[in-house]
């Protein structure tokens, strides 16, 4: 379920601890100046699912996007439900 959910279990307790820095304030919040945004990148393990997902979403809405994974291969096309999404 941890890997499933969470990449790993050293992915489950990152985002434990980025909790923690959020509810004791000691992580830096900032929002970005929209006007200064010029390109959009995501990221995701393979760049099958989530980042081309959100790649397409953010283009079609005119935003200058890129996306990629971090562990991909190249004959690996977009997964099926997130082309028909």
């Amino acid at each position: 379920m941890i890997d499933q959910n969470f990449g790993t279990t050293r992915g489950l307790i990152r985002l434990a601890l980025s909790y923690a820095e959020v509810a004791t304030g000691q992580a830096a919040i900032l929002r970005p100046d929209a006007d200064a945004v010029r390109r959009l990148v995501f990221v995701c393990h393979g760049n099958i699912c989530r980042s081309a997902f959100a790649h397409v979403v953010a283009q079609a809405m005119g935003a200058e996007v890129a996306s990629f994974g971090l562990s991909t291969a190249s004959d690996k096309g977009a997964h099926p439900p997130a082309i028909a999404a």
